[in-house]
């Protein structure tokens, strides 16, 4: 019984951590690609991003959000660890500009993509209490 309790105060004192790395978005985004890559798992196509509350993707980078560092009207600036394939992950500022309606266009260092449109089948799958099966 003693074992347990630490793993319960460890899982609630990382949540409110875990909520501010998650975008207001309410599914994913991407283009054609990008979409595939989402519902498929095909990674095969070197124009490919997709947008989601928790990540962006492009075909050779993944970043993992980890603060929403500002929201304003139709722009969202975020801090993330992003990696290239193979390699270790770095800070990176992101820029999110759009609505859900319009698509998002996403920008950092490496470059600017978009708009990312809603992806088929996925308008819900971020709403609360969590995702469905």
């Amino acid at each position: 019984m003693l074992r347990s309790v630490p793993m319960i105060w460890v899982g609630l004192s990382a949540a409110p951590a875990l909520a501010s790395a998650v975008l207001p978005i309410g599914g994913a985004f991407g283009n054609e690609a990008g979409c595939r890559l989402y519902m498929t798992g095909d990674r095969s196509a070197e124009e490919l991003a997709v947008l989601t509350p928790h990540t962006f993707m492009t075909h050779d980078q993944g970043c993992t959000f980890r603060q929403v560092a500002r929201i304003e009207t139709r722009h969202l600036a975020v801090e993330a660890s992003c990696a290239r394939l193979g390699e270790k992950g770095e800070a990176r500022a992101i820029g999110i500009q759009g609505s859900g309606a319009e698509g998002y266009v996403v920008t950092s260092a490496d470059g600017r993509w978009g708009p990312l449109l809603p992806c088929p089948g996925t308008e819900h799958l971020f709403e609360p209490p969590g995702i469905p099966v």
